[in-house]
């Protein structure tokens, strides 16, 4: 009975899933493992672990899960940037006190993105193929809600490194 309820547990409330690259550095390193936590509705400012095929890979390719920060959600505007290098959401520029340190962007763009998805970006944006590497691609850079496979909320491994992880 106990293994059942594990088995449940795990893939309906929470997944895990390894970070292969530094795109969310500092908050997340290249080879950790993250818990995914499958309830719950995203929001802005949230790390989401979502399957990329579709968006940021064709349909075809094998399932990975992408890690990544939602800076816009249906309806927002998003833009970078403004005089300081900060990226607007509605007009407001962003504090991303969570930003690896000399990060910015080096692509100016201006989306709305539409009903039922969202925009993402790495927290070391020197490093990350995110929303921005996408403008031009079908997709056009958004992620639809229903590949999202829930919230990052800690790191599980390397043990040492434990931690929670804190969005918004």
């Amino acid at each position: 009975m106990g293994v059942v309820a594990a088995v449940a547990l795990n893939s309906v409330v929470v997944t895990v899933a390894r970070v292969e690259s530094g795109s969310m550095v500092p908050t997340i390193a290249a080879g950790e493992t993250v818990v995914v936590w499958r309830i719950g509705e995203v929001r802005r400012g949230d790390i989401v672990g979502f399957d990329g095929r579709g968006s940021f890979v064709p349909l075809t390719h094998p399932e990975v899960t992408y890690v990544k920060r939602v800076i816009g959600v249906g309806g927002d505007r998003v833009a970078c940037c403004d005089d300081r290098g900060r990226v607007l959401v509605n007009g407001v520029p962003l504090t991303e006190a969570y930003l690896a340190p000399g990060s910015f962007d080096e692509v100016a763009f201006d989306v709305v993105v539409p009903e039922g998805k969202m925009w993402v970006m790495g927290d070391n944006r020197a490093e990350s193929a995110d929303s921005r590497a996408h403008l031009g691609d079908p997709g056009g850079g958004f992620v639809p809600l229903t590949r999202v496979e829930g919230r990052v909320v800690a790191v599980l491994e390397p043990p040492v490194d434990a931690r929670k992880v804190a969005s918004r």
